[in-house]
């Protein structure tokens, strides 16, 4: 192996391979339920700790002003030297380290809001096994390590959605598998299409086809290198990169659940698990990220250019997405509007900050995932808690709703913020067509803070949610009533306490401080 001799590279070796060690440690030699559970929550805290010392090391790095990438190359048979060719690479740069830092935290909270003890116990190596995969997903810098993390995490995702059985739960996740392989499969379809045209780039100065690489950071810099040198090698890219970006959009667009291709969020988590709705979120908000971030390093433009009909689409699907929000009343489908709603206001932030989006665009999905999540973990925990102990957990109704208020117009927050750059660049939009278009943005904040609002009301009063799950709000009821403290554990209790820190924090700290620098 060809490592770096750096301890954050070693680190971060020691992040990515300890899920699939623990994995395999746990179904090997440990059979007892109770005891794979508590080592499992034991690496993931370990897995947190690792992290955090990532993320430290990269904002100490940014502040010294040295590069903030820290990368592994792992050497393939006959490899050479330690440049990306021949090797498996992963690396770790400023757009995903929060996101590795709330990875191990999703797991916990999904753990300790599971009801089932024997549940919460089988689930604990498929956690585990969810953390390495989406890791590896997001950190592999070579397409074969991003493309099997990404159909292993979608894999195992199915297999919690059936873990609680049932055929609406089967079908669900049937339709969830079909949907992200389908992305998949799009995403090396676009990505093989990328490798062809540096290639072909690199051929136009001399007539003569040219070996490319399997390693983003490395077609990156191919195509620079070709574009920069040749005007006809800058030629062929215009003319053949519209394709590959074109697959690639659509694979994220289907995979993240983005207007329209979001029919098949509701019906999933409408029926999943309330507690792997967690996953699913943090799954969709990667899937957003990680898009974004490679559609901007292949084609930096990419973004600028999508106005006219393009923004017309993300217009509406955040003004119709508030409007379920407003009007929703069965909880999964009004979560999974507040998912494709956050995730169209995401894309038009995306078209509006141009070459300042990039520091505004972590806080921004962190936030939406924040909020996400603690919506999520309100609605189980009030849904379950009503009819018996809801003076337990009618507090979590308005610090959800203050939470709620940073993703929309509420001042200094990052909400505000997107909307103050989205609005300065719709404007820039003459005619009527600008006009309507700030005008519509406007008006689905007003409707989705409209909506929340209303929800935060039904909560604190005890309104039910939706009629058609009064069966399981009775079952939930049934199994809490003997021990109604347990659904504010302590350990529960740090883990809302934590997720409210972090949405405040990207929601409405790290605006301010990024405003005035």
């Amino acid at each position: 192996m060809t490592a770096p001799s750096q301890i954050p590279s070693y680190l971060l070796l020691f992040q990515i391979l300890l899920p699939f060690l623990g994995t395999v440690l746990l179904a090997s030699t440990i059979q007892h339920g109770r005891t794979q559970y508590r080592i499992a929550i034991g690496i993931q805290l370990v897995l947190l700790w690792s992290a955090v010392m990532l993320a430290i090391t990269i904002i100490g790095k940014s502040i010294v002003g040295e590069s903030t990438l820290i990368r592994i190359l792992w050497s393939l048979p006959g490899a050479t030297g330690q440049t990306y060719a021949d090797h498996i690479a992963w690396e770790l740069d400023p757009y995903f380290t929060g996101m590795l830092v709330l990875l191990p935290m999703v797991s916990i909270t999904t753990s300790l809001f599971t009801i089932s003890t024997d549940l919460r116990e089988r689930q604990a190596i498929w956690h585990l096994l969810l953390i390495g995969t989406m890791q590896l997903f997001w950190l592999g810098a070579d397409v074969v390590s991003c493309l099997t993390g990404a159909f292993l995490s979608a894999f195992l995702l199915a297999k919690l959605l059936i873990q609680q059985g049932g055929e609406a739960r089967r079908f669900a996740a049937g339709l969830f598998l079909s949907i992200q392989w389908i992305g998949c499969m799009l995403m090396m379809g676009g990505f093989g299409i990328l490798i062809a045209t540096t290639a072909l780039v690199q051929a136009a100065p001399y007539g003569i086809p040219k070996t490319s690489s399997t390693a983003l950071p490395e077609i990156i810099r191919l195509l620079n290198d070709s574009i920069g040198h040749n005007p006809a090698a800058q030629e062929l890219l215009q003319e053949y990169r519209g394709l590959p970006i074109l697959i690639l959009l659509i694979a994220f667009a289907l995979m993240g659940a983005c207007f329209p291709l979001h029919g098949w969020l509701a019906r999933v988590i409408h029926v999943a698990p309330s507690t792997t709705r967690f996953w699913l979120i943090i799954w969709i908000k990667g899937i957003m990220l990680f898009g974004i971030r490679i559609l901007v390093e292949i084609a930096p433009q990419v973004f600028l250019s999508l106005h006219g009909w393009t923004w017309g689409i993300l217009l509406l699907g955040a003004l119709f997405s508030a409007a379920l929000i407003y009007r929703q009343t069965d909880e999964g489908k009004l979560l999974s509007a507040a998912i494709v709603w956050t995730q169209s206001l995401t894309l038009i932030a995306a078209c509006s900050l141009t070459g300042d989006f990039p520091r505004f665009l972590v806080p921004i999905v962190i936030c939406h995932l924040a909020g996400s999540g603690l919506l999520a973990v309100a609605l189980t925990i009030t849904s379950a808690s009503q009819r018996n102990c809801i003076h337990a957990t009618s507090w979590l109704a308005p610090v959800m709703l203050t939470v709620l208020l940073t993703l929309t117009l509420l001042p200094f927050s990052i909400g505000f913020l997107q909307s103050w750059f989205t609005i300065a660049t719709l404007l820039e939009v003459s005619g009527v067509t600008g006009r309507l278009a700030w005008i519509v943005y406007l008006a689905s904040n007003a409707i989705a803070l409209a909506g929340f609002v209303q929800l935060a009301r039904r909560l604190v009063f005890s309104t039910t949610l939706d009629p058609e799950s009064a069966l399981e709000t009775t079952h939930h009821s049934a199994i809490l009533s003997a021990e109604a403290n347990r659904i504010l554990s302590r350990s529960q209790i740090c883990l809302l306490a934590f997720w409210i820190v972090i949405a405040v924090l990207s929601g409405l700290l790290v605006p301010i401080i990024l405003m005035f620098n």
